[in-house]
């Protein structure tokens, strides 16, 4: 494979809301992991979990988009805002850029509480964004919304390798000349009551 330049980061998850912080936090092994704040209820007792704390997504997208968009696909958006800005390139090619997320949960926050919703008040209970908001391709679409693009846009669902294999197969896409530049990486979240108790934790 030939050198494929990585020019720009961005990161949002528990040890930090940008790449210099969540790095400073790294180096000083920083603790991220805790108990949930439901752990005195019933069934959560060992539940622990990393919450990516004070996370504001209007302060990286317009409202109507945080407002239809699960909280996996919010996170890609903020870190790839931050790659972007950091690449120092102007203008994307809309046709020769791709997008390529990873994800292994996907949009599970919005079908837990769509499923809550529904056992609890019947359809009325489910939210009309359901759709959109828990398609695994949500995220490396709205990234691509964001910026009109129109090359390649891919999701990789390959568990705890999601990522890495993302990174992967934008820099395949790059070397085969089907993008010059690709938005690559991954995102997941399941930090909510609903879904701990959904899985049983």
């Amino acid at each position: 494979m030939e050198n494929i330049a990585i020019t720009g980061l961005g990161v949002m998850s528990s040890l930090g809301h940008s790449v210099d912080e969540f790095c400073q936090n790294l180096s000083a092994a920083h603790v991220a992991v805790g108990p949930t704040p439901w752990n005195n209820e019933p069934g959560l007792e060992n539940a622990w979990m990393s919450r990516v704390e004070n996370f504001r997504p209007e302060d990286w997208m317009d409202e109507r988009v945080a407002a239809g968009t699960d909280r996996f696909a919010q996170y890609a958006i903020a870190a790839a805002v931050q790659a972007v800005e950091a690449s120092g390139i102007a203008d994307l090619d809309a046709e020769r850029t791709a997008v390529v997320v990873g994800t292994s949960c996907a949009g599970v926050e919005s079908i837990a509480e769509s499923q809550r919703g529904l056992d609890l008040e019947g359809p009325s209970g489910v939210s009309r964004k359901l759709q959109i908001q828990a398609w695994p391709n949500m995220a490396a679409g709205q990234i691509a919304l964001r910026w009109e693009l129109h090359g390649p846009l891919l999701t990789v669902s390959t568990a705890c390798a999601s990522s890495i294999d993302a990174i992967g197969v934008a820099a395949r896409l790059i070397e085969r000349g089907e993008a010059d530049v690709a938005i690559a990486g991954g995102c997941d979240a399941a930090s909510t009551q609903v879904t701990l108790i959904a899985a049983g934790l």
